[in-house]
């Protein structure tokens, strides 16, 4: 079965447009998402890939309606391929169930990949960089040796758990973390 989905900004000559191009390249069913803003959420397109089974296709007028950038295309295009889902594009004159359209899949695939790798290298780049001035990623530590030494001072000073947790707006789980990463210097208090 040849399954259609269109999405438009409105109803209106582009809504029409496509719905007639997709009802005569022969799609029986047709499903639809009238976008509006940065709408991320696209039911119709959602229900048109839920409805598909092995052997249908899913038929758009130009490869922009139904990919929300080049990756995620690419990701639609492969996974509709593993379902054994045929797709087309009547613009770009795009057909998986041909020879040529599965050679478009296995190039889609390796620029996927590409593009995974790359991304990967110039992360590891990024943070060897940001490592080699000094700058560490994450979340700053809010425990820090000269808290950890005012700690120890109050628990000798005979201070309660209750008390100190409050001089210094931390949790008593954060507390016996805290006296409890260094058992050398761990000190009972009454």
């Amino acid at each position: 079965m040849k399954v259609g989905y269109i999405r438009s900004e409105i109803i209106g000559d582009d809504f029409n447009t496509q719905k007639h191009s997709l009802k005569q390249a022969g799609c029986q069913m047709i499903f639809r998402d009238i976008i509006q803003g940065t709408q991320q959420k696209w039911r119709g397109l959602d229900d048109a890939l839920t409805h598909l089974k092995k052997g249908d296709t899913l038929m758009v007028c130009q490869l922009d309606r139904i990919g929300r950038s080049f990756k995620h295309l690419m990701q639609m295009v492969i996974a509709l391929d593993q379902k054994e889902v045929g797709f087309i594009s009547l613009r770009e004159k795009v057909d998986t169930s041909t020879q040529s359209g599965q050679q478009n899949i296995a190039l889609f695939q390796s620029l996927l990949n590409f593009h995974r790798d790359i991304t990967r290298e110039r992360t590891i780049v990024g943070l060897s960089n940001a490592r080699s001035k000094g700058r560490v990623g994450g979340r700053p530590r809010a425990f820090t040796d000269e808290k950890f030494k005012l700690v120890q001072k109050l628990r000798t000073q005979k201070m309660s758990v209750q008390a100190i947790c409050k001089k210094l707006k931390i949790s008593r789980p954060t507390y016996y973390r805290w006296v409890g990463s260094d058992k050398k210097t761990r000190i009972t208090t009454g």
